[in-house]
Parts: C-alpha cells; sequence; structure tokens
C-alpha cells in the first residue's frame, strides 16, 4: 500500500510538472505573440509618424511656395489692389487673380483698354516669372439687360463673358508669351457669381485668372 501511494504521488507530481511546463510554454509563446504584436504596432506607429511629417513638411514647403508665389502677384498688381479694384488669393492648389471690368475693358465690351492690356502683361509676366503653370482666365458678367449695339453684336452674357476671358487670355499670351497650350478660358456670364462682398469684382463684373489648377465651382 505505501508503494503504491508513492506511485501515484510521483505520477501525480509527474503530471503536475507536465502541465507546468505545458503552461509556462503557451505563456511563453502568448507573450512571444504579444512582442511581436507590439513591435509590429510600433513600426506601423513609426511608419505613420514618418509618413505624417513628410506630409507637413510637404505641405509647409507647398505653402512657402504658395505665398511666395502670391507675393510675386501680389506686387505686380499692388496699386491696383490698394484701390479696390484688385485682388489675389489662394485655395489648395491654385493661385486666383481677380480684376475688375473697370481696370480691363472699354466700356461693356470685350476689347482692352491700353491700361488694361499693360496690367495684363504684368499679370502674365508674374505668372511666367515662377515658371510653366496651368492658368485658366474666366469672365464674369452681371445679367443687366445687353443692348446689342452697345455690346459690339455680342447677343448674351455667356457670349460677351466668353470674349472678355478670351481678350484677357490672348494679351498675357503676347504681351507676357505666355505658354497658349497652358491657357484656357471659359465664361460663366452671371451665373457661378462671384461673392457679393469681393470689391475686386463688384456688381459679379470682373475677370479671374486662376494659376495652377482649374478654379472650383
Amino acid at each position: 500500500k505505501g508503494r503504491a501511494e508513492a506511485q501515484k504521488e510521483t505520477l501525480a507530481i509527474e503530471r503536475a510538472k507536465t502541465a507546468l511546463r505545458a503552461a509556462r510554454e503557451k505563456t511563453q509563446a502568448e507573450l512571444a505573440k504579444a512582442e511581436a504584436e507590439r513591435d509590429e504596432l510600433r513600426a506601423t506607429l513609426a511608419k505613420a509618424e514618418t509618413e505624417e511629417a513628410s506630409r507637413r513638411q510637404g505641405q509647409a514647403d507647398r505653402d512657402k511656395l504658395r505665398r511666395e508665389e502670391m507675393g510675386v502677384v501680389a506686387d505686380a498688381i499692388l496699386k491696383e489692389t490698394q484701390a479696390g479694384k484688385a485682388s489675389v488669393s489662394t485655395s489648395d492648389d491654385a493661385l486666383a487673380v481677380t480684376l475688375s471690368h473697370a481696370l480691363l475693358f472699354d466700356g461693356d465690351t470685350a476689347k482692352l483698354t491700353e491700361s488694361g492690356a499693360e496690367l495684363l502683361a504684368r499679370v502674365g509676366g508674374a505668372v511666367k516669372s515662377q515658371g510653366p503653370r496651368e492658368v485658366r482666365v474666366i469672365g464674369h458678367n452681371n445679367p443687366a439687360p445687353i443692348k446689342r449695339g452697345l455690346l459690339g453684336g455680342y447677343g448674351d452674357h455667356w457670349e460677351l463673358s466668353s470674349a472678355q476671358a478670351a481678350a484677357a487670355a490672348r494679351a498675357m499670351q503676347e504681351k507676357a508669351g505666355l505658354d497658349p497650350e497652358r491657357l484656357s478660358t471659359v465664361g460663366y456670364a452671371e451665373f457661378r457669381a462671384r461673392p457679393a462682398d469681393e470689391s475686386a469684382c463688384a456688381g459679379n463684373r470682373c475677370v479671374v485668372v486662376s494659376i495652377g489648377a482649374v478654379e472650383p465651382p
């Protein structure tokens, strides 16, 4: 009986040792898995932080470039801006120059005044100095009644605003040497009106030169 008891105790001890070893091995495996997951999370976090730092640096570089570009264009139209007839603004990826009709055209026509052509030459020169850029010229007008004779034969404000945009684009191409393959024009007439408090486009009568990207609607 004593030997049998001893054998049972020995067997129980061996089983306990086996169970303990299994538990220890399981714990070690779970710990190793947890450490691997921790390392993976750290690597993922480090990658995300690196990408975020790169994104922020890229945005900072773009913002700096945009400020420099804005300064060049703003200097070209400083006098007109101070008079409330022109403005420069930025969006996510474009620089917009707004020029009042009063600065550009001889009345309600698409005929540029001499001073208007000179102003567009300055704007075009400032744009050209910044390297190849996509430039979209947008004509805005208001829904005032049209007298065909006074508008040089234009049937409606779509025709007139389109002609005004084309005249402005042609002046920048001819006088500043902008690449015509990078120039496009559109006439919005009284539609897609500019903000009512924008002095440079009072009465929605202006030309907008959008530099670097198509102006959002």
